[in-house]
């Protein structure tokens, strides 16, 4: 990297020391004075405790066999920071994220001077404003975007997602997000917005239940995989290969790649809300699930 692009990356990292900090008064101010850049794309949510990352992998690279152009959001990243942000499969170049980091520190300057914007964003907050920038200047029509902790409160939930995926919650984060499962899975249940469609994997029934309540509040088509899809797992040389029948058609056999019932409940997730997208007009056919 040149010393520039080092300088806009620094100031992103910079912004750590600011911590987590719930609530979108923030991100809703700068959505609005960056144009409301997810206006111009369908989202797709992934929240939950375990498997967001997959499931979007997987939402993503079925997507663009399907021919949309696709974003994705993700976190953490392993090593560059540019890992956060794929156009079309593939982690944006420097040149494009230094690009809109420095537009983006332009507004947030601006924002803080005239008091508009209260505090300082924190990284996650300028992370996800920058994915929805990028995706918009780079002509996604489908963006996947993993919540980084929770929901309710999470910058990812300035979008209204076309759909939401959910493919497990589990008791994480409770210093923030509650000591129940009931307490966490309200906090996850807070993307889901009016008339989306709703996928929601294994979890135990005291979180489905307040899931199932938040999709009839919201009027949102809940879709509960695990008890409508047939599954059959052949364990070979340290790999998964899955058949999977659901209502609407038989797959198989889908190599997953690595073992462990969760990736079978990751698959099953991903496949279903790629089935129904059809629904919300955005259909994917069997060989691009395949593929």
């Amino acid at each position: 990297m040149t010393s520039t692009q080092h300088n806009s990356i620094d100031y992103l990292c910079d912004l750590e020391q600011f911590g987590i900090k719930l609530g979108l008064e923030n991100i809703k101010v700068i959505r609005e004075a960056l144009g409301f850049p997810d206006q111009s794309f369908t989202s797709i949510i992934v929240a939950g405790t375990n498997g967001k990352g997959s499931v979007a992998a997987i939402l993503d690279t079925a997507l663009r066999s399907a021919g949309y152009t696709t974003g994705r959001f993700t976190s953490p990243h392993l090593v560059s920071l540019k890992e956060r942000f794929y156009v079309r499969g593939t982690p944006v170049a420097y040149d494009e994220l230094v690009a809109e980091t420095d537009r983006f520190r332009a507004t947030v300057s601006h924002l803080l001077m005239n008091g508009k914007l209260l505090a300082p964003p924190t990284f996650f907050e300028a992370t996800t404003a920058i994915a929805l920038s990028l995706f918009q200047n780079s002509g996604v029509r489908v963006a996947v975007l993993e919540v980084g902790m929770g929901g309710r409160f999470d910058a990812t939930n300035v979008v209204t997602p076309t759909a939401v995926a959910i493919p497990s919650i589990d008791l994480d984060h409770q210093q923030y997000l509650g000591t129940t499962l009931a307490e966490i899975a309200f906090e996850k249940a807070g993307v889901i917005k009016t008339g989306a469609l709703v996928i929601v994997g294994e979890t135990q029934l005291e979180a489905v239940e307040v899931i199932r309540q938040a999709c009839h509040e919201r009027a949102s088509r809940l879709v509960e995989p695990m008890t409508q899809v047939e599954t059959k797992i052949d364990l070979q040389n340290g790999l998964t290969e899955l058949d999977m029948t659901t209502p609407i058609r038989r797959y198989g056999p889908i190599r997953l790649g690595l073992r462990g019932r969760h990736q079978v409940r990751n698959a099953v997730v991903a496949v279903r809300l790629l089935e129904e997208l059809e629904d919300c007009g955005l259909p994917v056919s069997k060989e691009a699930i395949l593929e």
